[in-house]
This record gives C-alpha cells, sequence and structure tokens, in this order.
C-alpha cells in the first residue's frame, strides 16, 4: 500500500468519524424531543378523563374519538425516542426505553380492546338519540293534539283569540279576526296538520343526520384504533433490542 493510498483511507475514516458525532448529536436532539411529546401526550390523556363520566356513553364515545384523534403525536414520539437503537445512549435511557417498548404493547393491545367497546357505546347513542326523538315528538304531538281538542269546543271570536294566542305564544285581540269563526277554525286545522307533518318531518330529519353523523365517527375512529394498535404493536416488535437493556 502506497502512502498516497494510506492517506486517503485515513482520510475517510476521520470524515466517517464526523459524520457519526454529528448523527449522534442529531439523535440526542431527537431523542429529547421524543420523549417530551409522550410526556406531553401523556399529560393530553389525563386531561381528557377529567372529571370522569364512566357508564356515559356519550362522554365514553367522545374519549374515544378524543384518544384516536391525538395518537399522532405519542407515535412521533416513540419513532424519534427509538431512532438510532441503543447507540450513545445516557445509563438512565436503558431502563426507561424497556419500560417504554413494554408499555407500547399494552397500548396497542388497549387500542384493540377499545373497538368492541366504542361500538357498543355507539349503538347505545343511537338507541338513546331515538328515545329523545321519540320522546320529543310525542310531546309535540299530544300539544297539536289538545290545541286540536280545544279547537273543536271554541264558539266566539274572544275563545279563537285565546287559543291562536297559546299556540304563536303571542296575545291576539278578537279585532284580529276579521274572518268568520268558522272559516278561521278551519284555516287553524289546516295549520296544526301541517304543523303535525313538519314536526314528524323534522324529527326524521334529525333522526337521520344524527344517524350518519354517529356511525361516520364510529366507523372512523374504530378503524384508527385498528391502525394504531396495529403500528404501536409493531414498534413493539421492532424494538426487542430495548426490552434486552440492562
Amino acid at each position: 500500500m502506497t502512502q498516497s493510498s494510506g492517506e486517503q483511507i485515513t482520510q475517510a475514516i476521520n470524515q466517517l468519524w464526523k459524520s457519526r458525532t454529528g448523527l449522534l448529536t442529531s439523535l440526542d436532539t431527537a431523542h429529547l424531543a421524543g420523549y417530551a411529546l409522550l410526556i406531553l401526550g401523556f399529560f393530553d390523556w389525563i386531561a381528557l378523563m377529567i372529571p370522569p363520566q364512566f357508564l356515559n356513553p356519550t362522554w365514553e364515545f367522545s374519549l374515544f374519538g378524543q384518544l384516536i384523534e391525538r395518537v399522532p403525536v405519542p407515535l412521533i414520539g416513540l419513532a424519534l425516542i427509538f431512532a438510532g437503537g441503543r447507540d450513545d445512549r445516557k445509563g438512565w435511557e436503558l431502563p426507561a426505553l424497556k419500560a417504554i417498548s413494554w408499555l407500547t404493547l399494552g397500548v396497542g393491545i388497549l387500542y384493540f380492546l377499545m373497538i368492541p367497546w366504542a361500538s357498543v357505546n355507539t349503538f347505545r347513542i343511537y338507541r338513546q338519540n331515538n328515545e329523545q326523538i321519540n320522546q320529543q315528538l310525542i310531546q309535540g304531538v299530544e300539544q297539536i293534539a289538545q290545541v286540536r281538542s280545544n279547537l273543536d269546543s271554541v264558539q266566539t271570536e274572544e275563545d279563537l283569540a285565546k287559543l291562536i294566542g297559546q299556540v304563536s305564544n303571542q296575545v291576539v285581540a278578537p279585532t284580529d279576526l276579521s274572518a268568520p269563526v268558522a272559516s278561521l277554525k278551519e284555516t287553524l286545522a289546516t295549520s296544526l296538520a301541517q304543523g303535525e307533518s313538519d314536526l314528524k318531518s323534522q324529527a326524521e330529519a334529525t333522526r337521520s343526520q344524527q344517524r350518519i353523523e354517529l356511525f361516520k365517527n364510529s366507523g372512523k375512529w374504530n378503524l384508527g384504533a385498528l391502525v394504531s394498535g396495529t403500528i404501536l404493536i409493531l414498534i413493539w416488535k421492532s424494538t426487542p433490542w430495548a426490552r434486552s437493556a440492562s
């Protein structure tokens, strides 16, 4: 080997060493950022659960959705933490990495378990929404039926003015009623029938809108839980070096 060749090899080794040193310095920054994201994500999870309202399907379903929506932050944090393997790790990191790797498996399994939990809550909320809409519809129909019943007993303009005032929540003077009482009663009866029809149409529209929104979110979040759980378990599977750290 000539002296020139030896100098070239030495320069190449020095360059590789400088590159490795720069890379390790960059990894230190990445690791710190990863730990910060993981800690901030943990604080966010705790805040979501305060105050707890377990057994409330609406709160549980909303919690599930927010946990799914916030999963990118801890995933990025884990990617940054495990970047670079065991190279140039500080002493306190070795047991921390082992714990984080096992925690990744636990959270991944938890995301899978949340899928049936969220599905049950989806149907509980669906039934709850239907019951609420039905109750409101029944109350509205009963009110209209009561007005219709009172309409049959109306004989004078004063009685009709009071009844119209109850329906419109406004004071109606008998002088405002220029048409014959029989004609006004017929008009009011037609309005009540139209109001009942509109009430039922609005109830069905609300029911349809709530159903679409509920099942859309349920499907999106369930798929998100499936993807998140899979990625977390794959991260755990790819970090056996962290679990063997001592």
